[in-house]
């Protein structure tokens, strides 16, 4: 497989697709029948997070003693809601423009992979469900490393061992919408494009100074990335 020297890594959440707070509430229901107790999972709980951070830092806020057996249960339960309730819901929705700059980039010959806290079975869910699965040949999850710092490096040796291509990390663009996007890309040397859904953390994340910050990717020039 040819590829010209660019590789794009696309988060999915708030970038690819909206999740419509679906995701995140039958997260919360998951937690909730395992343990017994009542749990709210806000925005700022999960946006930018893994699933499984999100899930461990829910029960430590509850004091539950937190076990393998206890966290492969509730991922097991997660991963059967999803199937039987978001693949049916109306309330998720594309992000039209990331999926527009998906195409420019496919177009021009770049590569392009998945970066996202989502364990892997929940991310072919969710974008299968918008038929978007199909576009990547691989991706990091949740189940490859809890610090999403670390994840554009594991991109790096994937894409090796998937295409035998090797990345520099200044040829590597992280695509995504949260604060833990921008320090994945910023913290590796990658170059950065961060969309900004949330008006309230323009801020924060344009003082990490990314290479393209806007609220719709319609007005990303892809040849003043690459």
């Amino acid at each position: 497989m040819s590829f010209s020297k660019y590789l794009f890594l696309f988060d999915i959440d708030g970038t690819l697709i909206s999740p419509g707070g679906v995701s995140r509430g039958l997260l919360a229901k998951t937690i909730s029948e395992e343990i017994g107790e009542k749990v709210h999972l806000g925005y700022n709980d999960v946006a930018g997070y893994t699933d499984r951070s999100i899930v461990r830092n829910a029960l430590l806020k509850l004091n539950q003693t937190i076990t393998a057996d206890l966290l492969d249960r509730i991922f097991q339960h997660y991963v059967s809601f999803m199937k039987s309730e978001f693949m049916v819901s109306k309330d998720p929705f594309v992000y039209q423009d990331c999926v527009d700059f998906l195409d420019k980039v496919q177009n021009a010959g770049h590569a392009v992979c998945l970066l996202t806290g989502n364990m892997k079975a929940v991310a072919r869910i969710k974008l299968e469900k918008f038929d978007l699965w199909r576009r990547f040949d691989f991706g990091v999850f949740a189940e490859d490393t809890e610090d999403k710092l670390a994840m554009p490096r594991l991109a790096k040796k994937r894409a090796w061992t998937v295409w035998q291509k090797t990345y520099r990390y200044d040829q590597m663009v992280v695509v995504g919408d949260t604060i833990q996007d921008a320090k994945a890309g910023i913290g590796n040397g990658c170059k950065t494009v961060i969309v900004c859904r949330k008006r309230e953390k323009w801020d924060d994340i344009n003082k990490m100074d990314p290479e393209w910050l806007g609220h719709c990717m319609d007005t990303i020039d892809l040849a003043d990335l690459v």
